[in-house]
């Protein structure tokens, strides 16, 4: 089977699918991560196919950054608000970037903030999320 997996957000979101991806792959399957590309170095040590996702999510989490600036001053409530801003702002491109290393997939697995993107891209290629 041909699996891609989309999650997007810090390295904790993205290492244990990377891990995921690998069990698939030495189960002889085909997995691809799609991720934010500051966080796909574990996915790349453990020889797993990757896509970058838009966005620049450490950029967002730095000092300074966005959301670090949301949680300091505003709370838990305005960070999630933010969250599903870059959401928002990035789903066209997450689900173009989707769609294109979803061809001829079996399934998607999707985490996190990709989750409305990911069942959309899995509709759009007509396969189980």
């Amino acid at each position: 089977m041909k699996f891609i997996v989309v999650t997007y957000g810090t390295e904790g979101d993205a290492r244990p699918l990377a891990s995921l991806c690998r069990g698939l792959m030495n189960a002889g399957h085909e997995a691809r991560l799609l991720a934010d590309r500051a966080t796909l170095s574990t996915a790349e040590a453990l020889g797993v196919p990757t896509t970058p996702l838009a966005g620049d999510i450490r950029g967002t989490l730095q000092p300074g950054g966005g959301i670090a600036n949301v949680v300091e001053r505003q709370g838990l409530n305005a960070m999630a608000k933010a969250l599903a801003g870059i959401a928002n702002a990035s789903a066209e491109q997450w689900l173009r970037t989707t769609v294109e290393a979803g061809k001829d997939c079996d399934a998607v697995i999707i985490s996190g903030l990709t989750s409305f993107v990911g069942l959309s891209g899995a509709e759009a290629r007509g396969v189980p999320p």
